[in-house]
């Protein structure tokens, strides 16, 4: 059974949606948890009078809507006004509320160029390609920091062309490798972006690309071997003879519960998180 928490205000009629997070929390408790997740995306832009307003109104806690405001003004990160945060609500214990600041504070101490690409890359691990996707485009709009290390800019724009793929947008992936694979000059890109053409059954791109960036004819044909075996052919006729039964079973009718629904709902479920605006 899961543990049950006295939230010390009261629940929100309507909610605040937390950007960086993609939801909506009723009480400070649930945006306590979405902090213990994830300290990473906290940033100062949550700390704005929409939140402050919010807090007051829709929990009538305008003493703690004080309090934050004058968090709220002072500049840098805002490891203050989460530390108030957790102690007014009582959370965390005392070992988890100190890593959440420890993180926070890592992060005050870096650039607002190396904060962004650690929560890009959180994205990434969460495999929210979406918002990963948005976060590199920011990163790479910083022309400053972009000219300053090329092969750095690069690895970004090749992390940017995985989240492209994760979102079966293979030829703007494969664009973002080629382009990373140029200022990174990292074999495993230029490998990467073969095989987005690949995936998209564009064979004409792929050659056309393996040609322009002199890749040999033993090297082609090792990676094209990689790409077919990754395909996952015996696991392909797997599932197929998988479908097959469950169709069986159901009797071809796709609207019956069974595992064939479950499967199809899994996927469809797993590719709207990775499309997570």
């Amino acid at each position: 059974m899961g543990e049950l928490l006295l939230c010390r205000f009261k629940t929100a009629e309507t909610p605040y949606y937390l950007e960086n997070y993609s939801v909506n929390i009723y009480s400070l408790e649930e945006l306590c948890y979405c902090m213990e997740q994830n300290p990473y995306l906290i940033e100062e832009s949550l700390f704005q009078e929409s939140f402050f307003g919010w807090v007051e109104k829709e929990l009538s806690a305008k003493p703690l809507a004080d309090e934050l405001r004058l968090c709220g003004q002072k500049a840098g990160h805002p490891v203050q006004a989460v530390s108030l945060l957790l102690e007014k609500t009582a959370y965390c214990n005392e070992e988890a509320a100190e890593r959440i600041l420890e993180s926070l504070s890592k992060m005050q101490a870096k650039s607002p160029f190396e904060s962004r690409k650690i929560r890009a890359d959180r994205y990434m691990e969460q495999k929210k390609y979406h918002r990963a996707a948005s976060e590199y485009q920011k990163l790479l709009s910083m022309e400053e920091e972009c000219r300053e290390n090329r092969v750095f800019t690069g690895n970004i724009r090749h992390n940017l062309g995985t989240a492209y793929a994760g979102l079966f947008l293979f030829r703007e992936a494969a664009d973002c490798f080629l382009k990373a694979y140029e200022e990174n000059g990292n074999q495993v890109t230029l490998h990467c972006a073969l095989a987005c053409f690949w995936y998209q059954k564009d064979r004409t791109d792929f050659d056309a690309a393996a040609k322009r960036y002199s890749i040999a004819e033993a090297e082609k044909k090792e990676l094209t071997d990689r790409l077919i075996e990754a395909g996952g052919k015996a696991a392909a006729e797997s599932f197929a003879e998988q479908v097959e039964e469950w169709l069986r079973q159901s009797g071809g009718d796709l609207l019956e519960d069974g595992e064939l629904k479950k499967q199809l709902y899994g996927w469809k479920a797993e590719y709207i998180n990775h499309c997570e605006i």
